[in-house]
C-alpha cells in the first residue's frame, strides 16, 4: 500500500525537475554563440570566438582598457528565443594573472535588443582568459 503513493510521489518529483521542451536548465553551458570583444567608444571588434559545446572560449591578450563583451553570431536568435538569463564567467590564466579573481557577469539585452556587458582589464600586463557562458 505505501509503495503505490511513494511511486506516484516520485514520478511527480521527478516530472517537476525535468526541463520542459526548449527550456534551459540553470547554469547550461551554450554552444554556438559568437562572443565579441569590442574597443571604447570606437567600437571596432577585436577578438571574435564561438563557444563550444561546453560553453567555453578563450580571450587571448586582452591589454589594459574598457571593452564591451557582445553576443551574437548566427545561433544567437535560436538561443535568445528561449529566454532565461545569460552568464559569462571569466577566469585569468595568464601566469602572471593567476592571483585575480573571477569576474562574473549577467548579461541582459540593451534597449536595441543586443545581448552585451562592459569588461574592464585592469592594470598591468596582458590578460587572458578562459570563458564560459550559461544560461
Amino acid at each position: 500500500m505505501f509503495i503505490k503513493p511513494f511511486c506516484a510521489a516520485l514520478c511527480m518529483l521527478a516530472l517537476a525537475i525535468t526541463p520542459t521542451s526548449g527550456a534551459w536548465a540553470a547554469n547550461e553551458p551554450v554552444e554556438g554563440v559568437d562572443v565579441f570583444i569590442k574597443t571604447q567608444p570606437s567600437s571596432v571588434v577585436i577578438i571574435q570566438v564561438t563557444t563550444n559545446a561546453k560553453g567555453e572560449f578563450t580571450l587571448k591578450r586582452l591589454g589594459v582598457g574598457k571593452y564591451t563583451m557582445q553576443l551574437g553570431g548566427k545561433n544567437i536568435d535560436a538561443v535568445k528565443a528561449a529566454g532565461g538569463e545569460w552568464t559569462i564567467a571569466l577566469q585569468p590564466i595568464s601566469r602572471e594573472h593567476k592571483s585575480l579573481q573571477a569576474q562574473i557577469y549577467v548579461v541582459r539585452a540593451d534597449a536595441k535588443g543586443a545581448l552585451q556587458v562592459e569588461l574592464v582589464v585592469p592594470d598591468g600586463l596582458a590578460i587572458t582568459y578562459a570563458g564560459k557562458l550559461t544560461r
